[in-house]
């Protein structure tokens, strides 16, 4: 019999703060980071297909630069790290360009306005 073979990824959860009186969920629990394991169910010459859960089968190319999974815990962890880092210079963006609107609001007032007149 051979040996199982894994590969792993690394997830954020938010966990609930727990519900209020009429059962809502409350804002602000903890965050916290789960590292998943996937069997690998199929080894290719290209990669490796992986059992991820109910019925649910995904194709990792070894090629990729950005995978689902990765086959060691170390290379789950610097991929987390890389997607959170891009996650975060998104919204830094998104933050700038909110920013730069309301601020050429307040001085400009708007851009096309000729309708108005």
């Amino acid at each position: 019999m051979s040996e199982k073979i894994y590969y792993y990824r690394v997830e954020e959860t938010t966990y609930s703060a727990g519900c209020d009186e009429w059962g809502d969920p409350l804002p602000g629990g903890p965050t916290c980071t789960n590292l998943c394991r996937f069997e690998v169910v199929k080894r290719t010459p290209q990669g490796v297909w992986l059992d991820i859960g109910d019925i649910d089968l995904k194709l990792v190319l070894n090629h990729w630069n950005k995978r689902y999974a990765c086959p060691t815990i170390e290379e789950a962890k610097a991929s987390f790290v890389a997607r959170k880092r891009r996650q975060i210079r998104l919204a830094e963006s998104t933050i700038a360009r909110a920013k730069e609107a309301m601020c050429y609001m307040e001085v400009k007032g708007f851009y096309n306005q000729a309708w108005l007149t």
